[in-house]
C-alpha cells in the first residue's frame, strides 16, 4: 500500500462568481499523472475542485505527493495507471485518503478571506464531562424521594 511521505502544494486559485448561498457543494479529488521515482518511490500528481454551486463560486488546487512502497507494489502501480490511468483501492487507497485529508483542511485556510462556506464540517466536539462507555448493562432506577 503506498505510503505518503510527504506532500506539496504547487498552484491554489480562489474565484469567486456570483454573490449568494451556495445550494450545493462538489467536491472532487483527480490524480492526474503517475511517475516512477525510483524502483521503492512514485509520484502522485493530483488536482482538487471544489465548486460552489450554482455558479458562485470555485476552489482549485493542484499538489505532488510523494510515496513509497515495495517494488512489486509499485511496478503494480504504474501498470495499473498506465493501463488504466487509475490505482488499484488497495494500492492507493491510504495514499488518497491522506491526499484528500490534507488538501481539504488546507483549502479551508485558502478560502477563508474570501468569506466562502467550509466546504467539510469538522467532526463534532462534546463539551463537558467524558461520554460514560456503555457496559451493556440496564442503569439502576432510582427512587423518587417524597
Amino acid at each position: 500500500m503506498l505510503e505518503v511521505l510527504g506532500m506539496q502544494l504547487t498552484e491554489a486559485n480562489v474565484k469567486i462568481m456570483n454573490e449568494g448561498i451556495p445550494e450545493e457543494l462538489k467536491v472532487n479529488l483527480n490524480i492526474d499523472r503517475v511517475t516512477k521515482h525510483d524502483d521503492s518511490n512514485v509520484v502522485l500528481e493530483f488536482s482538487y475542485q471544489v465548486e460552489y454551486a450554482p455558479a458562485l463560486a470555485a476552489v482549485f488546487v493542484r499538489g505532488i505527493a510523494f510515496c513509497r512502497d515495495t517494488p512489486q507494489n509499485i511496478k503494480k502501480t504504474l501498470e495499473a495507471w498506465r493501463s488504466k490511468k487509475g490505482i488499484p483501492p488497495e494500492l492507493g487507497g491510504a495514499a488518497l485518503n491522506m491526499i484528500n485529508a490534507n488538501v481539504a483542511v488546507n483549502t479551508i485556510f485558502l478560502i477563508r478571506p474570501f468569506n466562502l462556506v467550509p466546504h467539510f464540517m469538522p467532526p463534532p466536539v462534546y463539551e463537558g464531562a467524558p461520554v460514560p462507555k456503555s457496559t451493556g448493562k440496564p442503569k439502576p432506577k432510582k427512587k423518587k424521594k417524597r
